[in-house]
């Protein structure tokens, strides 16, 4: 069986150095296989935090909009470093980023996930980032794990 070209590529990003390679790889295979990509970017549920920003005399909407700004920022950050050859969709979603990610797989039709995964210390080197995780275990698609950049993986060796 010859391995199929995806058509759409989705990558989840965070700003961080792991997602930054994941989304580089992402372009590479976009490119490389003619593909579309989508970028998701996902505002973290926040009651946990709210409360305690209630707690401290702050204001728990005003944290909410912060977080969506921030991230929404996050996004075109990504964004801009699509070239302008390559078609992309933008999605600014809310909650948990892993079950977010995968409702984009199944909503948008995409064929190939990207996804970095952190650098951590010996004790849990063995287990990749949670997001990462849940994809990898509830993905329908293929998912591809960039791994950390070398001076983030000597606390794996």
């Amino acid at each position: 069986m010859r391995p199929r070209h995806p058509r759409d590529v989705l990558v989840g990003y965070d700003g961080s150095d792991n997602a930054r390679l994941a989304l580089q790889e992402a372009i590479f295979i976009a490119q490389t296989s003619n593909a579309r990509m989508t970028v998701v970017s996902v505002v973290p549920d926040v009651a946990a935090t709210i409360n305690a920003v209630w707690l401290a005399g702050g204001d728990p909407a005003q944290l909410s909009r912060e977080m969506r700004i921030e991230v929404a920022a996050t996004l075109e950050e990504a964004i801009e470093q699509i070239p302008e050859d390559v078609p992309v969709t933008k999605v600014l979603g809310q909650g948990h980023a892993g079950p977010v990610l995968v409702e984009q797989i199944d909503r948008i039709g995409c064929d190939l996930v990207v996804v970095g995964t952190r650098g951590r210390g010996a004790m849990r080197a063995l287990l990749l980032g949670s997001v990462t995780e849940y994809l990898v275990r509830h993905s329908s698609v293929p998912v591809v794990v960039v791994p950390p950049p070398e001076r983030l993986r000597d606390d794996l060796a």
